[in-house]
């Protein structure tokens, strides 16, 4: 008897290890970069046509590819949704399957010819050339509330959103009747016209980091190729929060997609918190600049920063500089509440005026971190343009570069990490994904049937023995 059970012991103890060894190779595979709702299965040799076709209909296959190049192998594509870790373990767990992968992405790590570019240490730093692969462009306007634009610059002057009204109107006339006069590229909220060109050299900085033009075999590059950059410019220091709401209502009034808001302040403004709650209601992003004062949001307030984590807007994310060791900056304010992800921020080559150097320098700062975020929110949202804010900003915040060994101050753990958001094909609400799709074949469960076979098969023998024995002693 004693033997029996040590017997069993052992079988349950090599089951339990078959099981966590190959969830643990299911969870590496799927790791890597790969298509969604895709898989490579090969069959063993000998499976009959009517056994795959099984297994087809099981999976509720959307198509089917067989390869001539190898036997019993092909590409099957599943349906929205299909929970991938789930399914990959019942193939393999299935005696007729040889393997079973998932369908690994391709990359051609685009560079563009900008000459500058190698210089441009935060973009390899997010994975940028391997997400250009998917995307370069971003076809939506980004509106940056900052100290306006050189509009003249040979790395930004394509990239310009235009009023194509007043472009085509006459001079000094409010041709739209929007109540600014000449607003072709945005505004200068001062004035209520359209003057927006920069004198300051922050704003244009910030434009250049998330909408330079590329590929252009000039400067430097944007994490945007292409891009619609509105200018919404604030006057220095004297700027005050009734600037930065009409700012917001002028780009709504354009449906602008994302808003830069690379500054700060330290009380809160229960009116430009409304504004924010406006653009959370119209599906608007604010990336923000979590600050430069090395101090702990979740003890010193910063807004506009703050507001997403005080008062639950979904919109805003907030936004801390890091180097380039992925180290936080020491001049970067941080939280783990209050600050949502770090992004490159120290010694970020951008465009600028054109009385500095060749119209190109560097700058430090969340200013820079912010505008990061920012890019990467355009063209996740130019990829998936019928997802929610808050499920485009879900894709940044799951799917961070998490630093071995040092511990981040912000909420989500670590420095954004544009390709992984792009690849990542969970199925998520609007609550930054904390649901889940389930297996084609098995559509309402968490488990399935391979995961708990060892076990019954165990439990099986052992209730045979048992039942044996007792016979053989009656």
């Amino acid at each position: 008897m004693r033997k029996y059970a040590i017997l069993l012991t052992l079988l349950a103890f090599v089951c339990t290890l078959a099981i966590f060894a190959q969830r643990r190779n299911v969870d590496e595979m799927l790791s890597a970069p790969h298509k969604p709702n895709s898989l490579m299965v090969r069959f063993v040799p000998g499976t009959t046509q009517a056994e795959k076709d099984l297994y087809f209909l099981q999976l509720n296959a959307v198509k089917v590819k067989a390869f001539k190049i190898v036997p019993d192998l092909y590409a099957i594509t599943l349906p929205n949704g299909t929970n991938l870790q789930h399914t990959l373990t019942w193939l393999l767990d299935s005696r007729e399957v040889m393997y079973a992968e998932p369908n690994y992405r391709i990359f051609f790590d685009k560079t563009p010819n900008d000459p500058q570019y190698a210089n441009q240490w935060h973009l390899p730093k997010i994975k940028a050339p391997e997400a250009w692969d998917q995307k370069t462009d971003a076809d939506l306007i980004i509106a940056v509330l900052d100290t306006g634009i050189n509009t003249g610059h040979e790395d930004l002057v394509d990239n310009l959103w235009v009023n194509e009204t007043e472009a085509n109107g006459e001079d000094d006339t409010d041709d739209d009747g929007n109540g600014y006069i000449d607003d072709i590229n945005g505004i200068n909220i001062d004035k209520d016209n359209g003057e927006v060109e920069d004198d300051d050299g922050h704003g244009s900085h910030v434009s250049g980091i998330f909408g330079a033009v590329a590929n252009n075999a000039k400067g430097v590059s944007g994490i945007c190729w292409k891009i619609k950059i509105m200018a919404l410019r604030l006057i220095g220091d004297e700027a005050g929060i009734e600037d930065a709401a009409e700012g917001m209502e002028y780009a709504m009034a354009y449906k602008v997609k994302v808003l830069n808001m690379s500054f700060g302040y330290t009380a809160l403004s229960q009116s430009h918190l409304d504004a924010i709650r406006a653009a959370q209601a119209a599906g608007m992003v604010c990336s923000t600049s979590a600050g430069n004062s090395a101090a702990d949001n979740d003890v010193v307030v910063h807004y506009p920063s703050d507001y997403g984590a005080d008062y639950d807007l979904d919109n805003v994310v907030a936004v801390a500089a890091s180097d380039e060791n992925d180290a936080l900056a020491d001049f970067s304010n941080y939280g783990v509440k209050s600050v949502h992800i770090m992004a490159p921020g120290v010694d970020i080559l951008s465009t600028t005026l054109s009385d500095r150097a060749d119209n190109y320098e560097t700058m430090s700062g969340t200013s820079m971190a912010s505008p990061c975020a920012g890019g990467a929110v355009a063209l996740l949202w130019a990829i998936y343009p019928t997802e929610t804010h808050s499920q485009i900003l879900g894709r940044i915040y799951r799917n961070v570069d998490k630093v071995s060994g040092r511990a981040v101050p912000v909420k989500y753990g670590g420095r954004i990490n544009l390709l992984k958001a792009i690849v990542d094909q969970s199925i998520t609400p609007d609550d930054f994904g904390k649901g889940s799709g389930g297996c084609s074949s098995y559509p309402s469960q968490n488990w399935h049937l391979s995961g708990i076979l060892p076990y019954l098969v165990v439990l099986m023998f052992a209730v045979w023995k048992g039942l044996k024995i007792r016979l053989h002693k009656a």
